[in-house]
Formats: structure tokens, sequence, C-alpha cells
């Protein structure tokens, strides 16, 4: 669980550093618009609908654990 736990924080600051600036840069206020439209309401890729995922509560669990 460590390594995953390292893996993703530099993972999320790779995307801080490198990928939110850009897009900051080259997305206007209407593109953001859209991204907002289509991401709203769309099922997560890995937890899905359902609430009692094996997935989901693992999640719950690292959040707890490094909270």
């Amino acid at each position: 669980m460590q390594e995953y736990l390292q893996a993703n924080r530099e993972h999320m600051q790779a995307e801080e550093r490198h990928f939110l600036p850009r897009a900051m840069a080259r997305l206007s206020d209407a593109d953001w618009a859209e991204i907002d439209q289509r991401i709203t309401g769309s099922a997560d890729p890995v937890f899905g609908e359902q609430r009692t995922s094996p997935y989901l509560r693992l999640h719950d669990r690292i959040l707890k654990l490094h909270l």
C-alpha cells in the first residue's frame, strides 16, 4: 500500500506541475464548462455506480489511514 500511495502522490504532483498549468493556460471558460457538463453524472470508471464495490471499500479504508 505504501508503494501505491507514493506512486499516486507522485502522479498527482506531476499533474499539478505539468498538466494543470498547461490546461489552465489553454482552455477557455467554455472549454471548462463543456468538460464539467460531460463528466457530471458519469459513472466512476473504477467504482461505477455501486456503493458496495470492494474497490470503494478499499478506497475508503486508504483515506481513513492517511487523513
